[in-house]
């Protein structure tokens, strides 16, 4: 048996939970809703198009603003760096438009529809790898982001895969996490 519970946990700390059998359900949360098309819950509203990516995402509680300019895609970079080809990306590369994207007719398919959370899995083949995407939404607090788990079975050469994600606003600046705790500083440059 899987099980999926919103937890409240005081920071740096630890809790103790258990699992009893209940004639109810303890959540009815009726904001959830999910099809092949479409993720909601009571901040967002997230349509997913004919070729698997995210073609929206409405902010429900900011008067049903748009958050993307266009869809948010995966795109193929080119990659070939001149030195550490393991693990070193070059900054010309990173200038130059995306050579490809993922396209095609996904599979798609409903994963998750419960009182505490909704999931689709979008699975599509370019390049000759396999991708399979699960787009999460949750109720409560957990609910104030959507959720992309990927996984990839990578087999294409000379390129990178990246998520392209044309937002309606913009900022200079990002927070990016190190394991240890995070730093702020500018986005887009060549030495970051």
């Amino acid at each position: 048996i899987r099980l999926l519970f919103l937890a409240t946990t005081p920071p740096l700390s630890w809790s103790v939970f258990d699992v009893r059998p209940a004639d109810e359900p303890v959540l009815d949360n009726s904001s959830l809703r999910v099809s092949e098309t479409q993720l909601e819950n009571e901040y967002y509203r997230v349509t997913i198009n004919e070729g698997g990516d995210v073609a929206s995402i409405v902010d429900r509680t900011a008067n049903d603003r748009e958050l993307l300019a266009s869809p948010a895609r995966l795109v193929f970079t080119h990659e070939k760096p001149q030195n550490w080809p393991a693990w070193n990306m070059d900054w010309a590369d990173r200038e130059k438009p995306p050579i490809d994207a993922v396209a095609g007719t996904p599979k798609v398919r409903i994963i998750e529809r419960g009182p505490v959370r909704v999931a689709l899995e979008v699975e599509r083949r370019a390049r000759d790898s396999i991708i399979r995407q699960h787009i999460r939404l949750a109720t409560g607090d957990p609910g104030r982001r959507l959720e992309f788990a990927t996984e990839i079975d990578w087999q294409s050469t000379e390129c990178a895969l990246k998520a392209s994600i044309p937002l309606t606003v913009s900022n200079s600046k990002a927070t990016y996490n190190w394991g240890l705790g995070t730093i702020e500083r500018d986005n887009n440059e060549p030495k970051k």
